[in-house]
């Protein structure tokens, strides 16, 4: 099994709250993150994501994960996800620090390598999208209602 393809999906999370607040005035009305997709050349794809909760409160900022996942790509192309300790110490030659962006095909390929069986629901506001993570019988359910998110449950 060898990494065949990755994939970034940015997705506006919309806060039930309508805005989250920081000291100093700061605040956002969205979270910005990215889903990221790890497909291999046997037909498996794993899911993790990245939400850095706006750009104020963690040294890292939702843009800077899909820029430093192009910049990784093609380091990890024909990496087995399965062996997460090379793929890690792969992802840090090819990126020094950056840890929130190497998460995400992290998160991917530890799905991969130890959970087979999952599907994920995830709709927008307005579409409801069905990703398969890998063939199988769970299924994580998130749903969004109006302006938030209110409900997920894995099955």
């Amino acid at each position: 099994m060898k990494i065949a393809r990755i994939l970034a999906f940015r997705v506006e999370l919309p806060l039930h709250e309508t805005t989250y607040a920081w000291s100093g005035g700061k605040s956002v009305q969205v979270f910005d993150s990215t889903i990221v997709r790890v497909e291999t050349d046997d037909g498996l794809a794993g899911h993790g994501e990245v939400c850095p909760l706006g750009p104020f409160y963690l040294p890292a900022y939702a843009d800077g994960v899909r820029a430093g996942l192009r910049e990784l790509g093609p380091h990890v192309i024909g990496a087995d996800p399965r062996q997460l300790v090379k793929l890690n110490r792969t992802m840090d030659a090819a990126l020094k620090g950056h840890p929130y962006v190497k998460s995400g095909i992290d998160i991917a390929s530890r799905y991969m390598a130890e959970n087979p069986g999952v599907e994920i629901v995830l709709p927008t506001t307005t579409v409801q999208d069905r990703l398969s993570l890998q063939r199988g019988k769970r299924t994580i359910d998130i749903r969004y209602f109006g302006r938030g998110l209110i409900h997920c449950a894995v099955r």
